[in-house]
């Protein structure tokens, strides 16, 4: 702490900021503000990066104090998941970032600020998020609780196989109560002013 109260940077965090081009000298702007909504319906980036503020994750702890990394779950069009145990609570949990080769300050900005507002989503059919960490090469991760079970992708690939376990386990109606609870979930997300572009 500094005298007079206000708590001090650590060097090792500024650090590792400024080696991931994220300056720690502004704030992560509401992510209502038009600014980031362009930049989350994926507007222009030439436009939009002058406008968005840059992104300080406030006393972020590192990645590697806190979790082991284990191996990789599974990865999508910018994403990438990890399994990871969690030190100090002794449980497995998801790890997610951003891959290597997308990366920009946009892109970072846009992954921050997905994870905050997902933080702030409370349901059941909506996968919590824990907390925002940065690893010692300055890559930036958030955790959330790890999901275990088959895909609908699976599901869809047996029932398209016409596997006879399938067809009774995943019937008409609880094919359409799964999607009655995907339903419930997007419509929550839309009473708080959240849109799933997926």
């Amino acid at each position: 702490m500094a005298s007079g109260g206000e708590a001090t940077e650590s060097p090792l965090a500024v650090d590792v900021l400024a080696r991931s081009g994220i300056r720690t000298d502004q704030r992560l702007p509401d992510p209502a503000s038009d600014s980031v909504a362009e930049t989350l319906s994926g507007g222009d980036r030439s436009s939009t990066r002058s406008r968005l503020p840059a992104v300080l994750l406030e006393g972020a702890q590192l990645l590697e104090d806190r979790y082991a990394m284990g191996p990789r779950l599974g990865e999508g069009g910018m994403g990438v998941v990890y399994l990871a145990r969690d030190r100090n609570l002794g449980r497995e949990v998801a790890l997610k970032s951003i891959l290597p080769e997308k990366m920009s300050d946009a892109r970072l900005a846009r992954f921050v600020t997905e994870a905050r507002i997902t933080a702030q989503l409370e349901h059941p059919g909506i996968v919590p998020v824990h907390d925002l960490f940065i690893s010692e090469e300055g890559e930036v991760f958030y955790s959330m609780k790890r999901v275990q079970g088959q895909s609908l992708e699976d599901v869809l690939d047996e029932l398209r196989a016409r596997d006879p376990d399938a067809d009774t386990r995943y019937n008409l109606i609880h094919m359409l109560s799964i999607f009655r609870t995907a339903c419930h979930a997007v419509a929550y997300a839309h009473t708080r002013r959240v849109v799933h572009r997926d």
